[in-house]
């Protein structure tokens, strides 16, 4: 029979339906297993969602059980290379935020900062997976194509932290801009007026790739501007509203060297690297404020090309003393997503 691995849209955690094997299964370390992974379409639009077809087989007559797989990026990931892109990998983490833990030491060592709201990276529910003999197990990985021109991408299955990692054969597809509309672009409808950004997705793909989804999918509706700073940062995306809201999982550091200059589109986080989710800023002061008022690497996603005076408007709300967050903020209406 043909099992099947859960990877899907989102990238997670791959989940084992196969029955426990009657006979004695090998570790993964004596595996004779095989991935394949298969561009369902080699030839798609900037900002269409590339599909791999994923297959582990296994030719052997014991079965295999796999690592039991943690985070994502001890899981499954992607790749992403080409000539017009830094080089990234596709990958999500999940975690929570916790404020109450077991200990304050052994908090600290989750996070790398004391203060504040603890991540705490948890166990995706997941079982073990088991390859049986003669078997297979399929499923899929998609993901937003964010730039254009031809990406080499290369599947990668984790073996465990001591072994080399199970890895596909490389394979190619073609992302094609249509005639005049070379860039992905956003427009936020808030409550004010509409912002509209350009994103860029050469510079941090996976991040684009993340944030481009999300859009798309309508993820930013009704979501409040949280947190404003005038001359420094409007902020949204966070799904509850007290800046602790995610979108269930995080991505791995992802920074360039670019300044958040006036203007430019960022991922928030928090003290740890790999703690970047769903929340986004646009930066409102220059690079030299930027860097003293907001000390760290951001994933930059793009710049904002209409409406940033909205944002500086939306800055300037009065805030509420023990909060510190707007009395009434702005809103995020929609997001509409396009090429231009």
């Amino acid at each position: 029979m043909r099992s099947a691995i859960g990877i899907a849209a989102t990238l997670g955690i791959a989940v084992a339906l196969a029955a426990p094997a009657l006979a004695p299964s090998a570790r993964a370390a004596d595996h004779p297993l095989t991935i394949t992974a298969t561009p369902r379409a080699k030839k798609l639009r900037l900002g269409d969602d590339i599909i791999l077809d994923v297959v582990i087989k296994n030719p052997a007559s014991t079965a295999v059980t796999l690592p039991v797989l943690r985070l994502a990026s001890d899981s499954i990931s992607v790749r992403v290379e080409g000539d017009s892109l830094r080089a990234a990998t596709v990958t999500r983490l999940h975690g929570q935020f916790v404020v109450s833990e077991r200990n304050e030491e052994e908090a600290n060592e989750d996070v790398g900062a004391a203060g504040g709201p603890k991540l705490r990276f948890k166990t995706h529910p997941s079982r073990r997976m088991l390859v049986p003999a003669h078997d297979e197990l399929r499923g899929e990985i998609r993901f937003a194509a964010v730039a254009p021109g031809t990406l080499r991408l290369t599947t990668a299955l984790s073996m465990g932290a001591d072994e080399a990692p199970l890895t596909a054969d490389p394979v190619e597809v073609v992302v094609a801009t249509p005639a005049g509309s070379r860039r992905l672009i956003v427009r936020v409808e808030t409550t004010r007026a509409p912002i509209t950004i350009a994103l860029d997705g050469t510079r941090s793909f996976n991040s684009v790739s993340h944030f481009w989804s999300l859009a798309r999918s309508g993820f930013y509706g009704d979501l409040p501007f949280w947190r404003v700073v005038p001359a420094l940062l409007v902020q949204t995306g966070d799904s509850r509203g007290d800046g602790t809201g995610t979108s269930g999982w995080y991505l791995p550091a992802e920074t360039v060297t670019t300044p958040l200059e006036r203007g430019v589109i960022a991922l928030a986080r928090g003290p740890h690297p790999d703690s970047a989710s769903s929340q986004w800023f646009i930066t409102l002061g220059d690079a030299a404020t930027a860097a003293e008022e907001l000390p760290g690497a951001y994933a930059v996603l793009g710049t904002v090309i209409e409406g940033l005076d909205v944002a500086d408007a939306i800055a300037a709300a009065e805030l509420d003393a023990a909060t510190g967050r707007p009395k009434r903020a702005e809103k995020v209406v929609r997001v509409r997503t396009s090429l231009r």
